[in-house]
């Protein structure tokens, strides 16, 4: 399980890289600055993990909490334009959290476990209020 941390957290943190330069690039062009501020998070959110930090997680779920607001404002309720822009960024939270270090004291089956109710709650959800919107068509 290190093994597989530590790639994740290498690729995480190559993803980010590759984010914040598209995002250097992006916002000199006048474009949104939202893929520079997602780059630099990944990145630091790799290297936490990298480390063994439980912080990095956190930072890869806050930088997709964070990322409703502008998906939203860039695709609006409308399922195509959001699906794409959010799918991505909770994925990557998602196993963010499932490969972060358990607490001090703590096994990683029970960690596992804790998480694993709220997880699929938020996948039923998603997936019931998606369900009827990608059946319609624009």
């Amino acid at each position: 399980m290190k093994l597989l941390q530590k790639l994740f957290a290498i690729a995480l943190a190559l993803v980010g890289a590759g984010l914040l330069v598209g995002g250097i690039w992006l916002a000199t062009l006048g474009g949104s600055g939202y893929y520079l501020v997602l780059g630099i998070a990944y990145v630091i959110a790799g290297i936490q993990l990298f480390i063994g930090r439980r912080s990095g997680a956190v930072i890869a779920l806050l930088a997709a909490l964070l990322t409703v607001p502008w998906a939203v404002w860039e695709g609006g309720f409308n399922f195509w334009p959001l699906f794409p822009r959010l799918v991505v960024p909770f994925a990557v939270a998602a196993l963010a959290m499932m490969l972060a270090p358990a607490a001090p004291g703590m096994d990683r089956s029970k960690a596992a476990w804790r998480i694993a109710p709220a997880a699929s709650a938020c996948w039923l959800l998603s997936s019931a209020w998606a369900w009827p919107l990608c059946r319609t068509v624009p």
